[in-house]
């Protein structure tokens, strides 16, 4: 049997459902689960098969993980990541529009500063290897 996931339906698009959920080691995720698989059409709760969630395409275009590594001086960047997602900041142009919101959760979580992990956000995979 197929274990059920929580999730948050953020928006129903054409052929995509966008949904919110706490991963495993409870950070929160997003990812756009093919409406084909996951027929909704209203925001809200639901309830969607692991399996299917595991089908999903991520939907935040930032890692800081892999930009920063695991830690930074005083807190771990999964940690900061998570934060940030829980602040609304998904997209590279989140980050850029809303320094306000980086700089409050680094405020709470202490150790980085708005510009490093602004620029950490706007760099791209391909720009990641070559630095």
């Amino acid at each position: 049997m197929n274990k059920l996931i929580d999730v948050l339906i953020i928006n129903v698009l054409k052929e995509w459902v966008l949904v919110e959920y706490d991963d495993d080691n409870g950070h929160v995720q997003r990812k756009l689960i093919p409406w084909s698989v996951f027929p909704h059409s209203k925001k809200g709760s639901g309830r969607i098969q692991a399996r299917l969630l595991s089908m999903g395409i991520e939907y935040s275009n930032v890692d800081l993980p892999s930009r920063l590594g695991d830690e930074l001086p005083t807190i771990r960047v999964c940690d900061l990541q998570d934060a940030l997602r829980r602040e609304g900041l998904w997209s590279q142009e989140d980050y850029r529009s809303n320094p306000q919101k980086v700089s409050g959760v680094l405020q709470r979580l202490r150790g980085a500063d708005t510009a490093s992990i602004i620029k950490a956000a706007s760099l791209g995979p391909k720009e990641i290897q070559n630095e």
